[in-house]
């Protein structure tokens, strides 16, 4: 900060600013979480404005403003916690141009405090993934092998990433296979819920990063599917870009942010929250595999123009467009 200020007072000329809100409040995003630098980031964004360079925030989670929260956290803690979050708020409502939110719906929760600023969406970009799957050779309706779902993520009971509906349907289903990867430490608190309910066709492993690549490939469809919550209809998970970047169809939740996403771009399928809804789901997919090539064609197609460069490119687009200036980006940006 202090050497961008050092640039500008040169006469360096700078066509935007762009941040990203931590999930916690600004003021404790020190090491140790205690509020030693509380005003730094909004001096710094103030100063930018003061010398007409447009502002523009990524504002990631608004948890804290769910009922979620609210029935999970209690106390003077709770009282601190959204006193600096709305502090967080009212400040970026003085010094920001433009703020990203995730999704179209997540605006109200940063409402009244951010009445009058400009919103974006800007949803999470997705890296473009060579790897073909296996499964494609299986057009012509035939059932052939196995249909294989793939869920990547977090694992739960009772809360948000409950899975029990989708692992009791699909031990269920005939010639329907899952794979499902999660955190090991997150599968020791919740392992003696799911060994009474998975079955012979659901194998449970612990992979990440490079390791996940041959999960990807032997998959047919990238699962959403979790017990809804009022918050996590309005988000637009980084794993829905993940899949499109994989080229991976996705089976999400309906009525949800990312669902409708899914369907409106036709990358997916969407069922409701019920038993039946996903297994008619599913079977449709393992009985007709030419719905799947159809969406991986898609994906294909969707995640050309969802990539993490066309995310930069809309904030430098937006930003200067919100002063009336000329992005300066490079090919390299």
């Amino acid at each position: 900060m202090d050497e961008a200020k050092r640039m500008v007072s040169r006469g360096e000329k700078f066509d935007f600013v762009y941040s990203e809100s931590e999930t916690m409040p600004t003021a404790l995003t020190d090491p140790d979480h205690l509020p030693r630098h509380p005003l730094m980031d909004f001096a710094f964004l103030k100063f930018c404005r003061d010398h007409s360079i447009p502002v523009g925030l990524f504002y990631r989670d608004a948890y804290w403003r769910s009922s979620e929260y609210r029935n999970a956290a209690k106390g003077l803690k709770r009282i601190i916690l959204d006193a600096l979050y709305r502090y967080d708020l009212l400040q970026y409502r003085q010094k920001v141009d433009v703020l990203f939110i995730p999704s179209l719906e997540f605006a109200p929760l940063v409402m009244p405090e951010m009445n009058g600023v400009r919103f974006e969406v800007l949803p999470s970009g997705c890296n473009l993934i060579n790897g073909v799957t296996q499964k494609e050779q299986a057009l012509d309706g035939s059932i052939g092998e196995a249909l294989h779902l793939l869920y990547v993520g977090g694992i739960s009971v009772g809360e948000a990433y409950d899975l029990s509906m989708l692992v009791e349907a699909v031990r269920d289903l005939p010639n329907t296979r899952m794979t499902m990867c999660v955190r090991e430490s997150d599968w020791l608190k919740v392992k003696e819920h799911y060994s009474g309910i998975l079955g012979n066709n659901i194998e449970v492993v612990h992979l990440s990063g490079k390791d996940l690549r041959p999960l990807y490939e032997e998959a047919d469809i990238g699962i959403m599917f979790f017990a809804p919550s009022p918050y996590r209809s309005i988000c637009m998970p980084t794993k829905l870009f993940e899949y499109l970047g994989e080229g991976l169809p996705i089976l999400a939740l309906s009525d949800t942010s990312s669902g409708n996403y899914v369907q409106t771009h036709g990358i997916g399928v969407c069922a409701d929250y019920s038993r039946d809804s996903l297994e008619d789901c599913i079977v449709k997919l393992r009985d007709d595999r030419s719905l799947i090539w159809g969406m991986r064609q898609n994906c294909l197609s969707c995640r050309e123009s969802n990539t993490w460069r066309d995310r930069a490119m809309c904030v430098a687009d937006t930003l200067c467009d919100s002063r009336g200036s000329v992005p300066n980006v490079g090919v390299d940006a």
